[in-house]
């Protein structure tokens, strides 16, 4: 199955995680990650690299870009 990820996805991972929908959501992205780990899953990214480089946040670009290492 093919999957895509957009930014606000990834970044949903470092979002206040105290309302139940929001935590919800990252175990979610979580549990895709992981299956994409395993190769149940393929990524289907565009440009966001370039975009996640652009985020000013450094802890926030940094760990979406890991996210991206590990595709």
């Amino acid at each position: 199955m093919r999957v895509y990820l957009d930014l606000c996805t990834l970044n949903r991972l470092m979002d206040n995680q105290s309302q139940p929908r929001v935590a919800a959501e990252a175990r979610a992205v979580e549990e895709i990650l992981i299956g994409i780990e395993r190769a149940l899953f393929t990524w289907i990214s565009s440009v966001l690299v370039a975009e996640a480089r652009r985020n000013r946040d450094d802890d926030r670009r940094e760990a979406v870009l890991i996210c991206f290492a590990a595709q």
